[in-house]
């Protein structure tokens, strides 16, 4: 008898999407450094033009690198 594939290996197989970046862009670099020197979320908003909420998804996704 063979193996019985299973939802999980057929799942795993058809990945979607691109795969994540193992390290951060120049642009989300700049944006860690300014969140490690105590720049507020609104402040580091501003000066890239994106919103509070982005920056903390940043700050949650690169955590490693904070």
């Amino acid at each position: 008898m063979g193996i019985k594939e299973t939802m999980v290996d057929i799942i795993l197989k058809n990945l979607r999407g691109r795969p994540r970046h193992n390290y951060p862009t120049k642009k989300i670099e700049e944006i860690i450094n300014l969140l490690r020197m105590g720049l507020s979320f609104a402040e580091i908003g501003r000066e890239y033009h994106c919103s509070r909420q982005y920056i903390h998804q940043l700050k949650i996704r690169w955590v490693n690198f904070l």
